[in-house]
């Protein structure tokens, strides 16, 4: 509801933003001076008119033949109206309004996420769920292990034995309504084709045919995708291949489908890891994980798919987070 109160002029219109809130108040000529009234009225015509600050400003000056600054000068000199509030609701979002403007609020609102592996995949999801992201769409073929309990951001022991795509569709639909949560299957060539049509796709898997896959589909697509690897303790790797801005080659040309997956991981990898962790890597099945370290490198992931979505600049590339080398205060603001 819109409230007017004190000094109203019948003339025309009035208008001003309020932190990143835009509202809108038609000043109407009515015979009453009852503010619940005169209050009703311009949210009932704005409704239909649906103009926004600016128009109502240039109105202004068009019936005074002033100039936009002008008339705001000569609306703050005259306080036609004292106080005009937008009585709303608080919304899970009014913590980020200085940082996330309403339109870029929108563009979150409008994409499609669709996120593979949901170890990893999963902190993503949470982190985009919290900052409104419309659709998430989620893929994993995998079950909860208890393994997976040191670093899974909602899993807990009861959750064990149960796919991991169950468990994490159940939480975002609880945790945040406004979210639209697609389960799929991405394993198959049929199945990549669906998944990638989305805004962003996100590779969280551990199948390197799989990423593969992904990665020509989105590619042919034009779709951008993005990809966080945490190397232990040690540092986060992300990979950012803008395929709706160019059509280079996968993993920045640096492998070819042609070879092993060893030869895959060793050059993508192997110069990002510690001679400690590479041992590590060569002994076991998979790449050993910390809860910390992962919720890193899902933050920078998030951060990165955001800012994709909303139009910042973002180019292709490997950027590299070292959590092994904090930077003194005096050098890291300047």
């Amino acid at each position: 509801m819109l409230v007017l109160t004190h000094g109203w002029d019948r003339s025309g219109f009035f208008a001003w933003s309020t932190g990143e809130q835009l509202v809108t108040a038609l000043v109407v000529d009515a015979a009453s001076d009852d503010e619940a009234d005169l209050g009703q009225s311009a949210e009932q015509v704005l409704g239909v008119l649906g103009w926004t600050a600016g128009e109502a400003l240039a109105h202004i000056a068009a019936e005074r033949h002033l100039t936009v600054a002008e008339t705001r000068e000569w609306v703050n000199v005259q306080a036609i109206v004292v106080a005009v509030e937008m009585d709303r609701s608080p919304s899970r979002y009014d913590r980020q309004r200085a940082l996330i403007t309403p339109a870029e609020q929108q563009r979150l609102a409008g994409a499609v996420v669709s996120i593979a592996g949901m170890g990893v995949g999963a902190s993503i999801a949470q982190q985009l769920a919290m900052v409104g992201v419309g659709t998430l769409r989620i893929s994993d073929g995998d079950d909860i292990a208890l393994t997976n309990l040191n670093r899974h951001p909602v899993a807990v022991n009861s959750d064990v034995g149960q796919p991991k795509t169950t468990v994490m569709a159940q939480y975002l639909g609880a945790f945040n309504p406004e979210v639209t949560v697609d389960v799929r299957d991405a394993t198959d060539g049929l199945n990549v084709e669906v998944f990638c049509q989305a805004s962003v796709v996100v590779d969280e898997v551990d199948c390197i045919a799989t990423k593969w896959m992904m990665r020509w589909t989105a590619r042919r697509l034009g779709v951008p995708v993005v990809m966080a690897t945490d190397l232990g303790d040690e540092r986060v790797l992300l990979d950012v291949e803008r395929f709706d801005q160019d059509a280079k080659f996968p993993f920045h040309g640096l492998v070819d489908d042609a070879q092993t997956e060893g030869e895959v991981l060793t050059k993508l990898f192997r110069r990002h890891c510690s001679k400690d962790l590479w041992a590590a890597l060569r002994i076991g099945s998979s790449f050993p994980q910390l809860g910390s370290t992962m919720a890193v490198a899902s933050g920078v992931t998030a951060r990165t798919v955001r800012d994709i979505i909303i139009g910042r600049a973002v180019p292709s590339g490997r950027y590299v987070y070292d959590l092994g080398l904090p930077v003194p205060e005096s050098e890291g603001v300047r």
